[in-house]
């Protein structure tokens, strides 16, 4: 199964998301399951921010060597799903990418059409509270997907 995640600048919250899915996914020795990253609006080959891979460093993830991606149509087919960390994105990836299966984050934790904070041009504590935010949802989208019977 391919995720992707998609934020705005893919530097803060779509990086740490897929860094803690891939973690996820390595500590239990899934090799089926792999998370990406994309932005609506950024440019191909930057680096995460310092703080997104201070975070990811303190949960084993690791955005050491990660680059963002520009969200492209194309992408729309790419993957199983896509998740959008809000409802701004979710429209975006809609129009770039008609049919393509998008879903909000926050769904998986029950909040219905909420989004997730922007900590851009926050310190590193401000990264960590956005991260504890996303933390249910992960996890709960991470088990319904590793749950064979669980259909999206």
């Amino acid at each position: 199964m391919n995720i992707l995640f998609v934020c705005t600048g893919n530097s803060c919250r779509s990086p740490m998301a897929e860094a803690y899915f891939n973690m996820l996914a390595e500590r239990d020795g899934r090799t089926d399951v792999i998370a990406s990253s994309a932005g609506i609006h950024t440019f191909d080959g930057c680096s995460a921010s310092v703080q997104a891979k201070t975070v990811a460093d303190s949960f084993g993830g690791d955005l050491s060597n990660f680059r963002s991606t520009r969200f492209e149509r194309s992408m729309g087919s790419e993957y199983d799903i896509i998740i959008a960390m809000t409802c701004g994105h979710l429209s975006a990836i809609q129009e770039i990418a008609p049919g393509a299966n998008v879903k909000l984050l926050l769904d998986f934790a029950g909040m219905k059409n909420a989004d997730v904070p922007d900590p851009y041009g926050e310190n590193v504590d401000g990264y960590a509270r956005v991260f504890a935010f996303m933390k249910p949802a992960l996890d709960s989208l991470y088990s319904n997907l590793t749950n064979s019977n669980t259909q999206f």
